[in-house]
């Protein structure tokens, strides 16, 4: 998150990006948050090259009644976003997006991160 009032997130989304080209063009677009038990999805949708056509076969989806992008079903949340600011960073662009709205799906689930080039567990300070 960026800010609370008004509610902004942002995305980093690289430059030769097929995401950065659809971003770009359409300025309203949905984010699927991952739990950390899905850390084989969020593989194959970071996976260069990946095939365009079929590439969400394996997952349930539903599209988005406020930015009609296409939503994770198991995601543990989901934000619907308007660009509002691009910020060029290198090879990639910082996309600030207002929130339109947001749900929180699976409250119970614990948080995929991606740290240190890799996928990490969260876990609670003192716990390991």
């Amino acid at each position: 998150s960026v800010s609370l009032d008004p509610a902004l997130v942002l995305v980093c989304v690289e430059n030769d990006s097929r995401f950065h080209e659809a971003i770009s063009a359409v300025g309203r677009w949905s984010v699927s948050v991952l739990a950390e038990s899905q850390r084989g999805r969020a593989a194959w949708f970071a996976t260069r090259g990946r095939p365009l056509v079929g590439q969400f076969d394996s997952t349930p989806t539903r599209r988005s009644t406020v930015t009609d992008a296409l939503l994770l079903d198991d995601a543990l949340v989901t934000l619907d976003c308007a660009t509002t600011d691009v910020h060029p960073a290198g090879d990639h662009d910082i996309v600030v997006g207002h929130v339109l709205d947001l749900r929180l799906e699976r409250p119970d689930a614990a948080p995929l991160l991606y740290f240190s080039s890799r996928f990490v567990a969260l876990r609670e300070p003192g716990t390991g």
